[in-house]
């Protein structure tokens, strides 16, 4: 399996709007220029492990947080991945958000065999 800048990219790119910050915050977090910022993000420019580490602590979330999509057993990713997206939500925003998950999961296991999964 090839690493696949794109997807950490677009991941690091998700995390930052979540968070509220702008290229130009996060490049000052993680001690890069804005425009670094802009081109890894569109998976146009790579990344050194270094650059990975400091833009996963100023994002403050773990490695396998933006990894989530390239990591075979992923599970421990997604919950995490999960707990920050819910972490700023009330509890109406979290009860509607859970039975969206459960709608799905069972819609998507009802039609599987529609689909080919």
């Amino acid at each position: 399996m090839n690493f696949n800048y794109i997807l950490v990219g677009k991941k690091i790119k998700e995390i930052r709007k979540h968070k509220h910050l702008s290229q130009l915050s996060l490049a000052e977090k993680a001690d890069k220029s804005p425009t670094f910022i802009s081109l890894m993000e569109s998976g146009v420019k790579g990344m050194s492990l270094a650059t990975f580490v400091d833009l996963a602590n100023a994002l403050e979330v773990t490695a396998d947080i933006l990894l989530t999509e390239q990591i075979s057993n992923n599970l421990q990713a997604y919950s995490q991945e999960l707990a920050v997206l819910l972490s700023d939500c009330g509890d109406y925003e979290r009860a509607v958000i859970m039975e969206l998950v459960r709608t799905a999961k069972k819609a998507m296991r009802d039609n599987k065999y529609k689909f080919g999964s």
